[in-house]
Formats: C-alpha cells, sequence, structure tokens
C-alpha cells in the first residue's frame, strides 16, 4: 500500500519533471504502479532516504540524479501512453 510521504513525494518529482500538469490526475495510479513494480519502488526508496523527503519535504536533486532521471523515464511513458496525448496528437 502507497503511503501518503510516497504520494508526496511522487508528486514533487512528477511536478519537476515538466509532466506534473500533462498527467497529474494520473498520480494515483502512477502510485499503485510504482508501489508494485520492483524497481520504482526500490527508486523512489532511496529518493526518500537520500534527500530525507519525510523530514525536509525536499528532493535533494543533487543526490539523486540517476534516480530522477528513471521516474522521469516512467514519468514520460505515462504521458505518451496516455489518452490525453494519443487524442492530441490525432488532432482532437
Amino acid at each position: 500500500m502507497v503511503e501518503q510521504n510516497d504520494r508526496d513525494l511522487i508528486a514533487a518529482l512528477l511536478q519537476a519533471s515538466g509532466y506534473g500538469a500533462r498527467i497529474g490526475k494520473h498520480a494515483d495510479q502512477m502510485a499503485r504502479i510504482i508501489d508494485e513494480n520492483g524497481q520504482l519502488s526500490q527508486t523512489v526508496k532511496s529518493i526518500h532516504e537520500k534527500s530525507d523527503f519525510g523530514r525536509t519535504g525536499r528532493v535533494a536533486k543533487s543526490r539523486v540524479k540517476d534516480e530522477i532521471a528513471i521516474m522521469n523515464m516512467f514519468f514520460e511513458h505515462v504521458y505518451f501512453a496516455s489518452d490525453d496525448f494519443i487524442k492530441s496528437a490525432l488532432g482532437g
């Protein structure tokens, strides 16, 4: 089960990625996928630990560059697979 602290971190990463406005409405679904995916859940855990996100509420970007890159690839995949992108690509 995804904890609120993880949801907050995912929301912060999503906003920083530039995809927040486009796929933010899918945040709950993405949180469940992240929770069930070994690599993504470990990546979120690593960001928590290295950034001390639970205490600071901030992502220490300089400490988690590789992890942010992984999460950004996931967000990018979700965006390009979303109905919103498909509609926009089709001119709708």
